[in-house]
């Protein structure tokens, strides 16, 4: 759930922050017909603004999709791997207790350091495996985001759009009208390049 949050703020970001401000072009005046899954809609071809549904767009991305699917694959793998170093710590703290009582008193010192130190190694290896996963999620937000910018930025030419913006329920956008809507179109374009690179 965290993951899914921090790539929503990346995408959400792309709502606060103007992708691109492009360079006006008259050279399309007349509407664009895209298809959608459920009808045909027309976009503006002359807004200057227009927007890209951020949830459908996640929901819909080849790359993310996939992405999101090896990193938790990767979380799961990290946290059993957690899980079986903990159990195994714990059944060695349980033998301990069980047979401690019958040990010198230093060989009960000596023990419980060595399980004080595994404890303390386990504590720093889950710190270290989750900042990791962490410092990959911020990665692969960047690297998302800008895949979705370079394209846009591609994709924007030639248009009259000067303004791309991320329309996600619950951002600062009440209402837009699906004539600026251009997920499809981005969609289309982004998850065909995702498989030519693929």
């Amino acid at each position: 759930m965290k993951q899914s949050n921090l790539i929503f703020n990346v995408i959400i970001a792309i709502a606060v922050v103007v992708l691109y401000i492009l360079h006006f072009s008259a050279s399309s005046t007349g509407p664009v017909f895209t298809s959608t899954s459920d009808s045909t809609h027309v976009v503006d071809a002359t807004a200057q603004t227009v927007y890209v549904n951020g949830d459908s767009l996640l929901e819909n991305y080849d790359y993310f999709k996939k992405a999101k699917k090896d990193f938790e694959a990767k979380t799961t793998r990290t946290e059993n791997e957690i899980t079986a170093k903990r159990t195994t710590l714990e059944r060695e703290f349980a033998n301990y207790q069980q047979t401690g009582a019958s040990l010198s008193t230093d060989q009960r010192a000596k023990i419980e350091e060595v399980l004080m130190r595994k404890e303390q190694e386990l504590r720093t290896f889950s710190e270290n495996a989750a900042a990791k996963l962490q410092e990959e999620q911020v990665k692969f937000n960047e690297k998302l985001f800008d895949k979705v910018s370079d394209y846009l930025k591609s994709h924007t030419k030639g248009k009259s759009y000067k303004i791309v913006m991320n329309y996600t329920k619950g951002t600062g956008i009440l209402y837009a009208s699906d004539s600026l809507d251009i997920t499809t179109e981005v969609l289309k374009g982004l998850n065909e390049q995702y498989r030519k690179e693929n």
